[in-house]
């Protein structure tokens, strides 16, 4: 997911859906690191995202999924409106 959380823009969008670990209940073969612990996958973005939902899925005799939608705040604004900048 780190690869996911990096490439979202200031202001851009993400959204999420995976099994969760009870999902291998259903399907014993998925495999554990594919699937959603209690609190994931918001615990797993960090500082800088708002919530916008999150939400347990029914089943469907697969395996019970997670959907998350994030937002990325966008970069904090500095003097006279401009944004930020960090580094040199």
């Amino acid at each position: 997911m780190s690869t996911a959380v990096t490439a979202v823009a200031p202001g851009g969008v993400l959204a999420w859906e995976a099994f969760t670990a009870g999902a291998r209940r259903v399907r014993p073969g998925l495999c554990p690191d594919w699937c959603l612990a209690d609190g994931e996958p918001v615990s797993l973005l960090g500082a800088g995202f708002e919530v916008l939902d999150v939400r347990d899925l029914p089943d469907g005799g697969r395996g019970p999924k997670r959907a998350m939608l994030v937002r990325r705040l966008a970069a904090p604004r500095g003097p006279a409106g401009h944004a930020s900048r960090r580094g040199p």
